[in-house]
């Protein structure tokens, strides 16, 4: 019994760790780091992941209005953007 309730916190543990870095990128736009604005958030919406990962609002979270990661977000898009346009002058695409 001791190792089946070992094997569920773990479980329920490690669903969090997906469930909360999943809706953090998709809510914030950029990577899960520590001390983040919604760092909490996301974790809290993680651990009732038995639940949350099947809502909607979990699945697909309206952006958030941080200043660092709207500025952020359009840094990342910009690189990919730059890559893009030097694989297709290579002929790479």
């Amino acid at each position: 019994m001791g190792w089946f309730l070992i094997s569920l916190l773990v479980i329920h543990m490690v669903g969090t760790r997906i469930v909360a870095r999943r809706y953090f990128a998709r809510r914030h736009g950029v990577s899960f780091e520590k001390g983040e604005q919604g760092t909490l958030g996301a974790v809290l919406v993680g651990m009732t992941w038995p639940v949350s990962a099947f809502l909607e609002s979990v699945r697909s979270p309206v952006r958030c209005n941080h200043h660092r990661h709207i500025l952020e977000n359009a840094r990342i898009m910009d690189e990919i953007d730059r890559v893009d346009s030097f694989k297709r002058r290579q002929g790479r695409q």
